[in-house]
């Protein structure tokens, strides 16, 4: 396999599917879906320096499939990958580990490479593994993020549309609980994206704002095309081209409906849907780092007694969402 991988990763509903289903488009590059690996290889209590040995093989897979976003790769490509991994011969590195039980790119991919959203806790070990890497993190608004995020978590199967009217006066605390968390989860993630950076070049790391790529998705390609050393392909930004996307085939495939279709600029604006006291809400916690990524912010004109009442709530419940956070982001960092 090529040394210069390419990982994708991202906060939760920041386009990083979409992102990884446009580049794999082309005809050289392989790019798998939520193997997490390195992150199933880590939660399992193994570093970059631990050898496999051959009789350690099935529970070592045991011990991956405790990550259900790797059991299901597991399960899904076993057929290609089990053999080689099996069968190999002797000590095994956590890279051979980490490429055995991927799925081998044809011989005409010159670029692989593979979208986990746990990539981001763990930039020293692909590095490691693989110093030529390209790492590509994508940052998108944090009002869509979350109002997505809100969405799929709210959706069945069918993939409904949930209507997210807020009523201040009424019940919708657990609306308000949902979007203070993932605010300032957001922001935690783009402090660990900003100090996992200054760890790398700018040859290594690439950033991609979402509403960027869907505003000039050429430019942005043509920027990771260029840093593989591969020439552009206009047939990546053609939306037939995804339909047979392996997410959607997969049990989740109602949160990625958009995922086969044109790519659509006035996506970048869909927390315009959001009601004043949601967007507030974000603003107020995540307004600083929102606008270190250059995201202008609305200042919703609500009054100052829902302002007062937000605020009390939000600061009521201030202490035991931290420790959710906090476990949130132990469960990945792990060195938390």
């Amino acid at each position: 396999m090529s040394e210069k991988p390419v990982f994708i990763f991202g906060f939760p509903r920041s386009g990083t599917t979409l992102i990884r289903s446009v580049l794999g488009q082309h005809s050289r590059i392989n790019l798998v879906n939520e193997p997490e690996l390195v992150f199933a290889l880590r939660h399992a209590g193994y570093t970059v320096g631990s050898k496999f040995s051959k009789g350690a093989r099935n529970s070592l897979l045991d011990e991956l499939k405790q990550i259900g976003l790797c059991r299901t790769h597991l399960e899904r490509n076993a057929a290609s990958i089990m053999p080689r991994y099996l069968e190999s011969e002797g000590d095994l590195s956590f890279k051979e580990v980490f490429e055995l039980l991927l799925p081998r790119p044809d011989a005409d991919h010159v670029v692989w490479g593979e979208k986990s959203l746990n990539n981001l806790f763990f930039i020293e070990e692909l590095l490691s593994m693989y110093p030529q890497a390209r790492l590509i993190h994508v940052v998108r608004d944090p009002r869509s993020v979350i109002l997505s995020y809100y969405q799929k978590k709210r959706r069945g199967t069918s993939g409904e549309r949930t209507n997210i009217a807020y009523d201040f006066s009424s019940s919708r605390l657990r609306t308000l609980l949902f979007f203070q968390k993932q605010s300032n989860l957001w922001v935690r993630w783009m402090q660990i994206a900003k100090q996992s950076q200054k760890s790398t070049t700018s040859n290594h790391w690439h950033e991609i704002k979402f509403e960027n790529f869907l505003d000039n998705p050429r430019e942005c390609l043509q920027t990771v095309c260029d840093s593989v050393g591969i020439e552009y392909e206009q047939r990546m930004v053609e939306s037939g081209m995804r339909v047979s996307d392996p997410a959607l085939a997969d049990k989740t495939a109602y949160a990625h409906k958009k995922l086969a279709e044109d790519l659509d600029p006035s996506r970048a604006s869909s927390y315009l849907d959001l009601p004043d006291q949601l967007v507030w809400v974000i603003e107020r916690l995540a307004g600083s780092m929102m606008q270190q990524f250059q995201y202008s912010l609305m200042h919703p004109g609500i009054s100052l007694r829902q302002k007062l009442s937000l605020t009390t709530v939000t600061m009521g419940s201030a202490w035991r969402l931290k420790q959710k956070e906090n476990a949130h982001l132990k469960k990945r960092c792990l060195n938390l």
